[in-house]
């Protein structure tokens, strides 16, 4: 024996009844909270492109995709380098030109464009891949300028300056 069953419920499904109250959405578009005018539920009219991030516009306002470098702060260049080559090899980068190895452990990372000036943050780090050989760097081997940071990498028991197969470092401001 087998009985049917008829649904009497409206679509689009209100928010109210567990639904979304949207009729469509983009594909892999984020769906975010909006206001009564506009609808409870919104689907954000970009997917973004690669290497963007989802950025708030404050309340009020449905965020947006934005290219994660830009004027109010945010990382303006990076760099993964392979160490143990002379000039250093760069995988992957953005905001730098070259990567200078000056002796055993001793990098000039050369930023272009150059920065507004040398007042920036950096974040650094490098290994060789092995169990207890990462290190943190943390001094540099001269003052930075708005078109240079030179650092030193050595191990994290202060040891010898060292050459690193995969370093890392980000500019920041």
């Amino acid at each position: 024996m087998s009985q049917g069953f008829t649904s009497q419920l409206p679509v689009p499904l209100p928010v109210a009844q567990g639904g979304s109250g949207l009729t469509s959405t983009t594909a892999y578009a984020v769906v975010c909270g909006g206001t009564t005018s506009t609808g409870n539920l919104q689907s954000i009219a970009s997917v973004g492109t690669s290497g963007q991030v989802l950025t708030s516009n404050g309340a009020g306002a449905l965020p947006t995709f934005q290219a994660v470098s830009g004027a109010n702060g945010n990382i303006k260049a990076f760099v993964a380098f392979d160490g143990t080559t002379s000039p250093g090899t760069i995988n992957a980068s953005s905001g730098v030109s070259s990567v200078t190895r000056n002796a055993t452990g001793d990098f000039t990372v050369n930023l272009s464009p150059a920065l507004a000036d040398q007042y920036y943050a950096v974040s650094a780090s490098g290994g060789s891949g092995g169990v207890g050989t990462w290190t943190t760097w943390g001094y540099y081997a001269a003052a930075p300028t708005s078109s240079a940071y030179r650092l030193g990498t050595g191990t994290s028991s202060g040891g010898a300056n060292t050459n690193f197969a995969y370093n890392s470092v980000i500019f920041v401001r």
